[in-house]
């Protein structure tokens, strides 16, 4: 399936929105991007659009 939504950044509000996305059965395929090859420790996320 081609995703529909890409999540750029794997930090608390990315992979958040991934969990989110699956656990209320979104009918859409999602892509997570990370750059670092490490967990981040917080997030730079100002807001979500």
């Amino acid at each position: 399936m081609k995703p529909h939504v890409l999540i750029v950044g794997g930090g608390p509000t990315g992979m958040t929105l991934a969990l989110q996305l699956q656990r209320f059965g979104i009918g859409i395929g999602f892509r997570l991007i990370e750059k670092r090859p490490k967990q981040a420790s917080g997030s730079k996320a100002l807001r979500m659009v």
